[in-house]
């Protein structure tokens, strides 16, 4: 079904108690080069080493919700978008403004939300206003005509005080900007993280952008990014934000567009338990020399009696990947490592056991070595653990021991 956004005429400044006005999303550079000073500063991007892949085939977009003035739902664009409201962000300012831009027009049409750009270094900016979100996840799968200056952003975290966006170009490179106010209706951006990447195509791609807590994480076509820890902005509005660099004309379409939570519930049934992930362990681990680390554990999601999260050592900034099961039946050969747990050496095999090990470097220096066994007490609310430096059943000594507990 085909409408076109209406666009106001006029400048739309948003004022808070404070007067501070609304905010402008990025234009995304075309060139590693810093931009002229009118213009925002625009990240240093890292080329891939190869050429983009081939654009991933097409995924049935996820079911789409009738009504989207809600929490959660997915825009599939089959009718005219509701509660959303279309600002502009014009070449050479640091503003944002809602009168229609020269060179950009947005509309509704056959299931995708197209932009056509026909003037260089502007875009458009679509921000939902039926919600705002402090935790929040976003994905949308945009496709362009493979100029390779066009860039595709997510935003979260919308409001007059700045936003979170993480921006795509189909030539390969990806960035995460924050913009903070400055005052006068100016507006500032930093990369906080940027780099290339080989997932990339350069005709389509599924994006992501999870803001959960001081963690701001990024998605390309299912590959997960190096998460960037940042503080500064608490809650906002999300939306979404394509244009063109310096090669024009360009049209970039969007298929689909879904907002869900960072953190969906999961029950897991162990034995007599029944656990809710995700769950956030915390406390410390304390190695041979009686030195102690500060441990968080993250249980992500659980297929089964499997399970998936994250191993993070705070007190050096160093996260992993971790994969690992609910223990239903203890192996024979490493009852020399159940064992040095008290209770199990005493027979008592109540509350959840786990074995779990580190699969991939996601932040930091780390190394992804070693195996952990664990124990969560009875009233799911401790857990206490060995890490042993290989699985080998010859390996019988563990290296370091923690105690954990759950954060509500």
């Amino acid at each position: 079904m085909k409408k076109l956004f209406a666009f106001a005429l006029m400048l739309m400044v948003i004022l808070s108690a404070c007067g501070s006005p609304a905010p402008a999303p990025t234009a995304a550079p075309a060139q590693p080069a810093a931009p002229a000073a009118t213009e925002p500063p625009a990240p240093t991007a890292v080329p891939p080493t190869e050429a983009p892949t081939e654009a991933p085939a097409a995924t049935e977009a996820p079911a789409a919700t009738e009504a989207p003035a809600t929490d959660y739902f997915t825009e599939d664009f089959n009718t005219a978008p509701a509660n959303w409201t279309n600002w502009y962000f014009p070449a050479g300012t640091n503003e944002i403004v809602t009168a229609p831009q020269s060179g950009v027009e947005i509309e509704a049409k056959d299931g995708l939300l197209a932009f056509d750009v026909t003037s260089a270094n502007t875009g458009a900016v679509p921000v939902y206003d039926g919600h705002e979100y402090t935790d929040v996840r976003i994905d949308a799968r945009f496709i362009n005509d493979g100029r390779r200056s066009n860039y595709s952003t997510l935003m979260c975290r919308f409001s007059e005080d700045g936003w979170y966006e993480f921006n795509i170009n189909n030539g390969g490179e990806w960035w995460t900007n924050i913009a903070t106010a400055q005052g006068g209706g100016n507006y500032n951006w930093d990369t906080i993280a940027s780099g290339g990447s080989q997932a990339i195509s350069a005709d389509a791609n599924e994006i992501g952008l999870k803001c959960d807590g001081d963690m701001i994480t990024a998605y390309i076509n299912g590959t997960e990014l190096k998460g960037v820890r940042d503080a500064t902005l608490a809650s906002g509005k999300v939306g979404i934000q394509a244009g063109a660099s310096n090669v024009v004309p360009a049209r970039i379409s969007l298929d689909w567009f879904k907002v869900s939570d960072p953190n969906p519930k999961t029950s897991v049934v162990v034995g007599s338990t029944t656990l809710q992930l995700p769950q956030v362990w915390r406390g410390t681990i304390l190695d041979g020399l009686g030195a102690t680390t500060k441990l968080d554990l993250y249980f992500d999601e659980a297929n089964g009696m499997a399970l998936k999260g994250r191993v993070a050592y705070t007190s050096y900034g160093n996260v992993n990947a971790m994969e690992g099961e609910y223990v239903q039946e203890f192996d024979e050969a490493q009852q020399d490592k159940w064992s040095q747990f008290d209770d199990f050496d005493k027979g008592i095999q109540s509350g959840v056991w786990l074995k779990f090990h580190e699969t991939k470097v996601i932040q930091g220096r780390g190394d992804v070595t070693g195996v952990y066994y664990a124990h969560i007490s009875e009233d799911g609310k401790s857990m206490t653990g060995l890490f042993f430096l290989t699985d080998d059943p010859s390996t019988k000594t563990s290296q370091y021991s923690f105690e954990i507990t759950l954060m509500p």
